[in-house]
């Protein structure tokens, strides 16, 4: 995947103006940088309506390995404004943690394969599977 996770996020709202997310972003010590979208849809929300909200946002987002590594979080932001949610936080690591010889953290990220990716959500996230990446499909 080039360096890169993909992060399912799902959101559900009561208020249909909450959605979409329009930006999520990982933020460390350096400052913020934007998870690149790869797909996105707001839908009507059936199973837990009652109980959660009646409209749903599933996005899938690219994140940066090395990001984890350090300590960082992860914040998406609603159409309707507001500070942010915070919905991922990575705790910083301890001096002695290492990665087996030959793996790197630090590997500089760069744009997957389509097909790599298609099949990878596909198979792991089925709630979004087939739904058209941004501009690719």
């Amino acid at each position: 995947m080039g360096g890169l996770a993909a992060v399912l996020l799902t959101v559900i709202c009561r208020d249909s103006g909450d959605l979409p997310v329009t930006r999520v972003e990982m933020a460390s010590e350096a400052g913020p940088i934007p998870l690149a979208p790869v797909l996105s849809r707001t839908v009507p929300n059936d199973t837990a309506s009652t109980a959660f909200g009646k409209t749903r946002f599933d996005g899938v987002y690219l994140m940066p390995v090395f990001m984890t590594r350090r300590k960082s979080t992860v914040t998406a932001f609603l159409s309707s404004g507001g500070k942010g949610l915070g919905i991922l936080e990575f705790p910083p690591l301890p001096a002695d943690d290492y990665l087996p010889p030959g793996l790197r953290f630090n590997w500089p990220p760069y744009a997957p394969r389509n097909d790599a990716m298609r099949k990878l959500i596909d198979e792991e996230f089925p709630a979004v599977a087939g739904v058209k990446f941004r501009g690719t499909d």
